[in-house]
């Protein structure tokens, strides 16, 4: 009995690892199928945002927000400085709050939608690529991990990457960017974090929350954040089709007024931000706070 059992010993080490494989296997497939869970610390800090931002609010104010992700915020001005700038234009009470999210996609903004509406705004101006990205499976599995690592030695909220979220929501510093990025670097970027699928389950879901949002009496423009021109020619990208109102840039942002191939800098931000007031201020025409 003892020789048989020391025979068996390595066929029993082969199944047991092929079995561990084969789980192993399941569990990578399952976790780069699926999106993380969202992030509870982003989630919480932005309905504070909004909680303050609407307690400041009066019945004469025309509220605004702004989703997207970190090419809109350095596109546009402080969320004060453009409210100022909009009130200005349009003589009447503006207020804006910028919800952005670095790499964002739609499922980021998905929660807060509905305490949005609750919150009784005016304007909800979404950035256009949100209605076609969706996290890449590296990203995801990279960030699955990390929510495991989380669920097991993790204190706080959920927290992807650790992100400073008051600063997220005000960082425009060129500084902090990969400023000698080269085209070539920003596209294995861009492969390890997202992923342009028009049809896939986040343009739809957007698609429909945006008619609901649209027969709920908002005003719902899309917002299309203008890049260098290496980046035009090269990187992927998603464009709407032409029957569908894009608040659109007329002209070209030279290369030198970006951070790097996709973010505005100072200079990019101030001319893109003026012609952002101009457009905002014909869509309020219609608006009665």
């Amino acid at each position: 009995m003892r020789n048989i059992s020391t025979k068996l010993i390595p066929s029993l080490v082969w199944i047991y690892t092929i079995l561990f494989t084969i789980i192993w296997c399941i569990v990578v497939l399952m976790i780069i199928q699926n999106p993380i869970p969202k992030s509870e610390a982003f989630f919480i800090h932005n309905i504070k945002r909004l909680e303050l931002f609407t307690g400041q609010l009066n019945p004469k104010t025309v509220s605004i927000a702004i989703l997207g992700d970190s090419r809109s915020r350095y596109a546009l001005v402080p969320d004060e400085i453009l409210s100022e700038q909009i009130s200005t234009r349009t003589r009447k009470d503006v207020r804006v709050l910028s919800l952005n999210n670095n790499w964002a996609v739609y499922s980021d903004f998905e929660d807060l939608l509905p305490n949005l509406v609750r919150s009784n705004l005016n304007v909800i101006v979404i950035q256009e690529e949100l209605f076609a990205k969706e996290r890449a499976s590296p990203a995801n599995f990279l960030q699955w991990r990390s929510y495991l690592i989380w669920l097991l030695f993790g204190t706080g909220e959920w927290n992807p990457g650790d992100v400073d979220q008051h600063l997220l929501q005000k960082e425009r510093r060129c500084s902090v960017l990969r400023e000698n990025e080269t085209i070539e670097e920003r596209k294995q970027r861009i492969k390890l974090w997202m992923r342009f699928e028009p049809q896939g389950p986040n343009a739809t879901k957007l698609t429909e929350r945006r008619k609901s949002l649209i027969g709920n009496g908002l005003k719902v423009p899309i917002l299309r954040i203008p890049v260098s021109s290496a980046a035009r020619s090269e990187l992927p990208g998603f464009r709407f089709k032409h029957d569908t109102p894009i608040m659109a840039y007329p002209g070209v942002i030279k290369d030198n007024d970006y951070c790097d191939t996709v973010h505005m800098n100072p200079t990019g931000r101030q001319i893109y931000s003026k012609w952002f007031v101009d457009q905002i201020a014909t869509v309020l025409l219609e608006v009665q706070p």
